[in-house]
């Protein structure tokens, strides 16, 4: 959305038809310029006209619950989207996690990303970086170690996440040995190798 967000509000009110579609641009719209209270009340407005909000609505909504540290609201979110069947959903899984995590609820961002079937690099990411940033450095070096025996190999946002844990702990045995993994990492010699 560009320019002011009160000229989107008005082409949006023009609408003689409005869907999921325009409803959430409008959401995301107010979300992007840090208008988190409005956009739940347009949320709400939503819901008045009979419109089910969808995949990109949740996501949106839980980023605004995320920013407000709103936990109420963020648990009233989660119970729609399992109401809507799409707590398993790795887009939408992801997001509760986030958001689980800026609201320090991190048992719960946990929990959700135990029910994915197949959490990412993002899942971990998100969840080891919640850890570090509420300075839980036992559980973060857990979730590193789990990730990495679930078969996924850790890129440059989980190491950043990790190494500041290491420092922030004073855990320089396993940060000098997180360093080694990541310099004898195949795919980062390859990217230094690539680098002018």
């Amino acid at each position: 959305m560009c320019g002011s967000i009160e000229k989107s509000q008005e082409v949006f009110d023009g609408l003689s038809t409005r869907n999921v579609v325009s409803w959430t641009i409008l959401i995301g719209g107010y979300i992007d310029h840090g208008r988190y209270e409005e956009s739940f009340g347009l949320l709400e407005k939503m819901h008045q006209e009979g419109i089910s909000p969808n995949v990109l609505t949740h996501i949106r909504m839980l980023k605004a619950c995320g920013c407000l540290g709103s936990i109420e609201r963020g648990n009233d979110i989660h119970s729609a989207v399992v109401r809507y069947g799409l707590e398993r959903e790795l887009l939408v899984g992801n997001a509760l996690i986030d958001m689980y995590a800026r609201c320090g609820e991190l048992a719960k961002a946990q929990k959700v990303l135990e029910m994915l079937a197949t959490p990412d690099i993002v899942s971990w990411n998100t969840l080891i970086a919640g850890y570090a940033q509420c300075n839980k450095y036992n559980e973060a070096f857990n979730a590193f170690q789990k990730m990495q025996g679930e078969g996924l190999s850790p890129d440059k946002i989980t190491y950043s996440s990790i190494l500041k844990v290491c420092g922030n702990s004073k855990s320089i045995e396993k940060g000098e040995q997180i360093l080694h993994s990541f310099n004898t990492h195949p795919r980062n010699r390859l990217l230094a190798h690539m680098e002018p």
